[in-house]
């Protein structure tokens, strides 16, 4: 019973600590500005995707998604359209192959990619940053990816438990 509310709640305490974990960005290293974004709300709605259902994360997706657009970029559309699309490749994606540990961490790292990719190019579009790609690659991509993935390999294993005794809870009993 207590798995039913308790993922919800991390779902809600991953979306909200994402921009305090913002204020350590921009890194200077050397001289160098590296940003890094945390996406621990996407590494949420990736495993929920893989370990529980398509429908669900993509429900997350539309209303975090929503919430983020309105919370963070005063638009409404981008992230309430990329994060019910990342959630719907990763179970997509996890239908042709086994979910074993290590290949779902390069699922979402490839997934946290195209996330980020897609971001840039949408705030391209639209002309919210004035960063070329090659910019963005060398002092946004790669520091972010680096960020989650270290993140992933610290609590994925952790989230991924709390959905799977989630999914448990929510069978019916045999």
């Amino acid at each position: 019973m207590i798995f039913r509310i308790l993922v919800p709640i991390i779902a809600a305490s991953l979306f909200f600590i994402e921009p305090t974990f913002s204020l350590f960005s921009p890194l200077q290293i050397n001289g160098e500005r590296y940003i890094l974004v945390p996406h621990f709300f996407a590494v949420f709605l990736i495993l929920l995707a893989v370990y529980d259902s398509k429908k669900t994360a993509m429900i997350y997706g539309v209303v975090f998604g929503l919430l983020y657009d309105m919370y963070h970029i005063d638009m409404i559309g981008i992230y309430t359209f990329i994060y019910p699309f990342i959630a719907y490749l990763a179970a997509v994606i996890i239908k042709y192959v086994h979910k074993y540990t290590v290949f779902v961490l390069f699922l979402a790292i490839a997934l946290l990619v195209m996330l980020e990719v897609l971001s840039f190019l949408f705030a391209a579009a639209i002309g919210f940053t004035g960063m070329n790609f090659d910019q963005f690659l060398h002092s946004r991509l790669i520091p972010t990816t680096i960020g989650n993935f270290l993140f992933i390999v610290l609590f994925g294993y952790i989230i991924r438990w709390f959905i799977v005794k989630r999914k448990q809870a929510l069978e019916p009993a045999m």
